[in-house]
């Protein structure tokens, strides 16, 4: 009896992509500082104002077992800083670290607290950390009202900075197509993989797991195992030089 051999050299080649992938190294413990930017404008009624502090508290918490290092600023037409990434380093208590925090009420300067986060926050001077990761994640029931700053002045400074920004729209005022682009242009490219809706304050809950996974994913790309964090520059394959990930360019098989 005849016993054709073609599929052999398929099945060989499957083995071996096997053995490749089983040997790569895990993705490396991220090194990474987080700027949490909570819009705190009139327009949150109190009690939804404390669900958002309950999921800061459990977002800080999720990355307890990682090198990560939180500050914390909420913002209406004004600015307060809650805790830098100095004072994290000394106070690693979520609880006490947030509930202190109390509403500020008023309108949304939401470009122009960026721009604040970018130039005094992820500084030395505040304790962020040189060559690691930098995410900025901006929490925001509705669109920017007021603000003398745009979107293109200062999207541009965060994104020379190399800030990975993470936007999450709460409320039916993300319902819209320009609250939507809003959140678009606050995030970074892909923006569906930075952008995120939920219907209200309950539900904030409901991301915790995503947005984790998002920071701290590892991807099979075309140039190899790398981190999915657009500055990492890990490259876990052969290659001697390090690659630093564009998401714009790199393919995903």
């Amino acid at each position: 009896m005849y016993v054709s051999h073609c599929c052999f050299p398929l099945q060989q080649s499957f083995w071996q992509l096997q053995r490749i992938l089983d040997t790569q190294p895990e993705c490396p413990r991220h090194v990474t500082d987080i700027v949490l930017l909570v819009d705190s404008s009139g327009s949150i009624v109190p009690e939804d104002f404390g669900k958002m502090k309950r999921f800061l508290a459990e977002i800080m918490k999720r990355f307890r077992s990682t090198n990560t290092q939180f500050a914390l600023m909420q913002y209406s037409n004004k600015y307060e800083l809650h805790f830098d990434f100095m004072e994290y380093r000394r106070s690693h208590d979520p609880d006490h670290l947030v509930w202190t925090i109390e509403q500020l009420h008023g309108t949304t300067y939401t470009a122009t607290a960026i721009q604040k986060v970018v130039r005094e926050l992820f500084t030395s001077g505040k304790g962020a950390r040189d060559e690691v990761t930098k995410v900025l994640i901006v929490i925001t029931d509705g669109e920017k009202s007021g603000d003398p700053l745009s979107y293109s002045d200062v999207i541009p400074e965060a994104e020379r900075a190399g800030i990975i920004r993470y936007a999450i729209g709460v409320g039916e005022a993300f319902s819209s197509d320009t609250a939507q682009q809003e959140l678009q242009e606050i995030a970074s490219e892909p923006t569906n993989e930075h952008v995120f809706r939920v219907d209200n304050f309950d539900t904030l809950q409901s991301i915790q797991s995503q947005l984790q996974e998002k920071i701290f994913t590892c991807k099979v790309m075309k140039f190899g195992y790398i981190c999915a964090t657009e500055t990492c520059g890990e490259v876990h394959n052969t290659h001697k030089q390090p690659f630093r990930y564009n998401s714009k360019k790199a393919k995903e098989f």
